[in-house]
């Protein structure tokens, strides 16, 4: 026993001793801080900090963002006490190309946007909820190719809740967009998602597995002067808010709107008439597997190009539009025979 130490211990010569050896090692070693060949490392009891530290090359790097009522907020890369935008998006940049960010935590947006401009990065909001209180984007995917937002839970709040200019989602020339799917709600003058292509640009292989809008003037925009094309969208709800002058499903009036496959659309036309469930322009190529205006005569299918083929529920078909298998709740088809046959079921 060599008693305590009360002074440092320094080798004579530099880089020359070992304290231990691969084969007969020290159990435990406590310190604050250690430096590691010129390298800091220091630690406060939750935390391990590495100054200057690098991810090696070929490995895709994920980030954390977290505000203050989630479990995860101590270890989070950036932590989120106000705005959450400047966080989002730094994170975002420091993911780089291939990257993920993963969020947590109930965050505010402020009226500057959350933006994905890099290629193949994700952005996973399912363990969070957002609040966006501005006029504008709240997240946005500009020019990006196989990139991903998932689990968008996004709900509008301040300005957003009547502001005609307020979007959940905008999308402006996207090549490859591998998938978009969440929740958008309370965006009630403005639209859930845009798809923008502008002119000599596209948006093109677009997956959308589930997406929900509610309360909103329009559930799926797209615009632009370029050609929208190959999306694929497995499930869309949409529930229009109800006081706006006129509501759109998805609106693609006069746009290039090609190859779109919809596995299942579920309208919800309110209480007011001035309701669209899907306005086609000079489309071509549509395909809805089963199309559901929630038995109400009030709405409409608004059709103005090239007549695409539908498999659904009927609303009120107009333009040239046609139905190639058009359904009808059973429990409707029962009450109009026994209306037809005097109340007696139809053989």
């Amino acid at each position: 026993n060599m008693g305590s130490f009360v002074a440092s211990i320094i080798p004579t010569i530099t880089n020359t001793y070992d304290l231990g050896s691969n084969a007969l090692r020290w159990r435990t070693l406590y310190s604050n801080n250690i430096s590691v060949n010129g390298t800091a490392v220091s630690g406060n009891g939750t935390d391990i900090t590495v100054a200057g530290i690098n991810a090696p090359t070929g490995r895709t790097a994920t980030y954390v963002v977290a505000a203050s009522d989630s479990p995860v907020y101590n270890h989070a890369d950036y932590k989120v006490s106000g705005n959450a935008s400047d966080e989002l998006n730094a994170a975002l940049t420091a993911a780089g190309e291939g990257g993920t960010v993963a969020v947590f935590g109930t965050l505010h947006i402020g009226n500057s946007p959350v933006t994905m401009s890099l290629h193949s990065q994700t952005l996973d909001l399912r363990g969070s909820t957002q609040y966006y209180g501005g006029t504008g984007h709240a997240f946005e995917m500009l020019n990006v190719s196989s990139s991903r937002i998932i689990g968008i839970n996004l709900i509008a709040e301040g300005s957003a809740l009547t502001s005609s200019t307020a979007v959940g989602l905008y999308a402006d020339s996207l090549h490859v967009a591998k998938e978009v799917s969440g929740v958008i709600q309370s965006f009630g003058a403005g639209t859930g998602v845009v798809f923008n292509a502008g002119t000599g640009n596209w948006t093109e292989e677009v997956v959308i597995p589930h997406l929900s809008i509610r309360s909103t003037w329009k559930g799926i925009e797209f615009t632009g002067a370029g050609s929208h094309q190959n999306i694929t969208i497995g499930h869309f709800f949409w529930g229009p808010n109800d006081g706006a002058a006129w509501n759109y499903g998805i609106k693609a009036d006069g746009i290039d709107v090609k190859d779109i496959t919809m596995a299942f659309a579920h309208i919800i036309p309110g209480t007011t008439a001035n309701v669209t469930g899907i306005q086609y322009g000079t489309n071509k190529g549509w395909s809805i597997v089963h199309y559901n205006w929630d038995n109400t005569p009030t709405g409409s299918i608004s059709i103005n190009g090239t007549a695409p083929i539908f498999i659904g529920q009927v609303g009120t078909a107009q333009g040239s539009g046609f139905w190639r298998d058009a359904r009808i709740p059973f429990t409707s088809l029962m009450q109009t025979l026994q209306r037809t046959y005097g109340g007696k079921s139809a053989q």
